[in-house]
């Protein structure tokens, strides 16, 4: 509004004539206009003071000319600072815009050397996040190797692969395959992971989680506390808290389960991952040497250790017969002295992994025979010759219809085509039994020299 346009303004306002749009136009004038305010006062003064010598008071006090002209300069003068200093908070509100500092994405990632992955983007074009960043909508897929995420809200999670995550928004994860650790900061407390059998929300703390296929997910607190809950049949709920570990178990039961740290790593490692391309080794009928059976009519001979049987989608029935193995024992054959298991792979692999089902007899709970220490050794040929360090030893059974078993993975891989169990222990049992339910490695073929 120009100043002549304020003036007629105020005079049809004094007159009592200015309605409408106009009366709000001159109000939002008034209100953002420091100039039009002193404006509307002089025009208020002088209306006031028409009134009040109408009536025979003069408060005008006429000013000579020369001051007039001096005030009207200082009027200027105060109009042109006041323009001059919103000029300069326009152009620092417009530089700000430029020089403001770009908000971290939802999500940082890194990876150990090696790993191989592939991500995609919901957001496509211009606005796709560049770089190892994820936003809403993003998947990251994860071949081998490992990754460790870093989220601004304050979450930093480690991921093991083979693994597949979706990153829903900044405080929920689809986890649909993989193994992974994470640590929640206080600020970020309710952050959430879903995964094809469970629900887990996060109420400040350190926990891990497994999700395999043909196995069902596991949940492993570290500190403080989560909850879970079954995404399938009864959907049971479940407050799980420091050293407390459950599998989502089938008709949406939860399952205890041995807490296992060493399942999860916290750090990005500085080598590359182990075997890129590892799978399950079929052992044949006839390739497992034990150093005893029980004796009579209760078929729990060495090839159940081998032949999948009782194992269904990774977990095993707790059903004896046909389906575990067992040594012989005092009363039945006598004690083993020494026992063991040799496992012929029938080839030379470069193993990276095992997975252990102990002996699950129940009822009645005999979990006591599984085996407890042990020591592991392998070599290319029967003479062995050398030991996988950190294995001492294989945790007690659950006695369960659907026993998940304990994989073994965080040592060097080796090549062995020979592999022992050389028992020291069971878990207590009677009449000195030791037994296994299931073994499986987990490596890739070694290729034969050319001739």
């Amino acid at each position: 509004m120009n100043r002549r346009e304020l003036e007629m303004h105020l005079q049809e306002l004094f007159e009592g004539r200015l309605m409408g749009d106009d009366l709000e136009e001159l109000q939002h004038e008034l209100r953002t206009n420091p100039e039009a305010k002193d404006v509307y006062c002089d025009y208020a003064h002088l209306h006031n003071a028409l009134q009040l010598r109408n009536e025979g008071i003069d408060s005008l006090n006429v000013i000579p000319m020369d001051q007039a002209v001096q005030r009207d300069r200082r009027r200027s003068f105060r109009t042109a600072m006041l323009v001059s200093v919103a000029v300069l908070m326009i152009i620092g509100v417009v530089m700000s815009l430029f020089i403001a500092r770009t908000p971290p994405p939802t999500l940082r990632f890194s990876t150990s050397p090696g790993t191989g992955l592939t991500i995609s983007h919901q957001l496509t074009g211009e606005g796709a996040p560049e770089g190892q960043v994820l936003e809403p909508g993003s998947r990251l897929e994860i071949r081998h190797g490992t990754v460790e995420l870093e989220f601004a809200s304050g979450v930093r999670g480690i991921v093991h692969g083979p693994a597949n995550l979706t990153l829903l928004d900044e405080g929920l994860l689809e986890l649909d395959r993989g193994t992974a650790w994470f640590e929640v900061s206080s600020k970020a407390t309710g952050f959430q992971v879903n995964t094809p059998d469970l629900t887990l929300i996060d109420l400040g703390t350190e926990f891990g989680i497994r999700s395999r296929p043909d196995f069902l997910d596991e949940v492993h607190v570290f500190t403080g506390k989560v909850e879970v809950r079954n995404r399938y049949g009864l959907k049971k709920g479940a407050l799980l808290v420091a050293g407390q570990a459950r599998v989502a178990g089938p008709a949406g039961r939860w399952q205890e389960t041995p807490l296992r740290r060493d399942h999860f790593l916290t750090e990005l490692p500085s080598t590359e991952p182990k075997l890129a391309n590892a799978e399950l080794i079929s052992i044949a009928p006839g390739n497992v040497t034990v150093s005893s059976t029980v004796v009579g009519l209760f078929n729990r001979i060495d090839d159940h250790i081998v032949n999948g049987h009782g194992l269904d989608g990774g977990q095993h029935t707790n059903a004896v017969k046909g389906n575990m193995w067992l040594s012989s024992g005092t009363e039945f054959g006598g004690d083993d002295p020494d026992p063991f298991v040799i496992f012929d792979l029938g080839a030379i692999y470069t193993i990276g992994s095992f997975h252990v089902w102990n002996y699950n007899e129940n009822p009645p709970n005999l979990t006591g025979r599984g085996v407890n220490r042990v020591s592991v050794e392998y070599g290319t040929t029967p003479d062995l010759g050398s030991t996988v360090t950190g294995i001492t030893n294989f945790a007690e059974a659950d006695g369960t219809s659907t026993y998940p078993g304990e994989s073994f993975e965080k040592f060097p891989p080796f090549k062995a085509r020979y592999i022992k169990f050389d028992i020291n222990s069971n878990h207590g049992s009677d009449n000195n039994f030791y037994g296994l339910s299931e073994v499986q490695f987990y490596g890739e073929l070694v290729p034969e020299p050319d001739s």
